[in-house]
């Protein structure tokens, strides 16, 4: 589910024999559909799309050090 007004984005995913809930952000979220649509880029959009992916996540690595 993913809530555009409040910025919040729950995901459900299996792990082992449960099913689990998280709360991503929004950059977490757009880290993972980038990642997933990277293949499909190519050869069109690689290169876009990698500098993209790198740059995502070079800023949640900052973003982490920060806290």
């Amino acid at each position: 589910t993913h809530n555009t007004k409040n910025r919040t984005i729950f995901v459900w995913f299996k792990y082992g024999k449960d099913m689990k809930t998280t709360i991503l952000t929004e950059e977490e979220y757009d880290l993972i559909m980038a990642i997933r649509n990277y293949k499909k880029s190519y050869p069109d959009g690689y290169p876009e799309i990698l500098w993209y992916i790198e740059r995502l996540f070079n800023e949640l690595l900052d973003c982490e050090e920060e806290k």
